[in-house]
């Protein structure tokens, strides 16, 4: 018996995420954050008076490297976050060598990670679970952030201010713990973060741990227009993912007050 293709593995990643975001959800306030925080929330319009529970980015021109030595690879991708309790979700696909269909799968729902990959949509040659992935798909969502600016407003990420422009992000999940360092750019962007809680997967399946960083530009707009991933390894730096942020969509939602102080209430819309 074959084992659930690719985009079926999607789907059902899909159905649970669609359950965890109509869970019971808690906001902090924005005036609770460190300032360059605030001012970065007020630029991509969140006021803190309001609860995200789900944002779906559409991502164009995004390009993978599939060692440092290889060309660039076209992929089609797209991403779902869900915000009362940590999801993501991203689906990637591409034909290698214009012919041969590549799908991937990047998830961490309930405190699991997982980066499943298929040849023909059927035919795992690759599939990357275990703590070391559990963490490293919950450090990337707090690395989101960076896109998906509501995140800050989740209690199960603290912040602690390391200097006028840079500020430390702690995320914890099902007894998961993974951190990372954010930097401002003068007027108040997030451009990079870095961690070293995020692990490299060998060619052997064995985890190697390389400082991790993603950067981003801006364009005037409300949200980042592109995003880059960067490993940095003893050989030299490996960029492998790159891409451009088409469009941000938030799930509606609704709010109250709670009698919590500093607390924003969501229910299902």
């Amino acid at each position: 018996m074959l084992s659930p293709s690719a985009s079926e593995f999607y789907n059902a990643g899909l159905n649970t995420a669609e359950k965890l975001k109509m869970s019971g959800q808690v906001c902090r306030r924005a005036d609770e954050l460190p300032p360059i925080l605030q001012r970065y929330l007020a630029f991509c319009g969140i006021t803190g008076d309001e609860c995200t529970r789900e944002v779906q980015i559409e991502w164009k021109n995004a390009m993978l490297k599939f060692s440092p030595r290889r060309h660039w690879t076209h992929i089609r991708c797209i991403q779902t976050n869900v915000l009362p309790e940590p999801v993501r979700l991203v689906y990637m696909k591409t034909l290698l060598w214009n012919f041969i269909p590549f799908d991937a799968v990047d998830e961490y729902i309930k405190g699991t990670g997982i980066m499943l990959i298929k040849l023909l949509n059927l035919f795992t040659i690759s599939k990357a679970a275990g703590p070391e992935m559990d963490k490293a798909e919950l450090v990337t969502i707090l690395a989101e952030t960076m896109l998906v600016p509501a995140y800050a407003l989740q209690y199960y990420i603290s912040w602690e201010v390391v200097d006028d422009l840079c500020i430390k992000g702690t995320i914890t999940h099902n007894h998961i713990t993974a951190s990372g360092l954010f930097h401002f750019d003068e007027t108040g962007y997030p451009v990079c973060f870095e961690t070293e809680d995020r692990y490299y997967t060998a060619k052997n399946g064995s985890y190697r741990q390389y400082k991790w960083k993603a950067y981003l530009k801006y364009s005037g707009k409300k949200h980042a227009q592109q995003f880059s991933a960067v490993w940095q390894m003893p050989g030299g730096d490996y960029e492998y993912f790159k891409g451009e942020i088409a469009k941000v969509s938030y799930v509606p939602f609704i709010t109250y007050d709670t009698k919590k102080v500093g607390g924003i209430q969501s229910l299902p819309a």
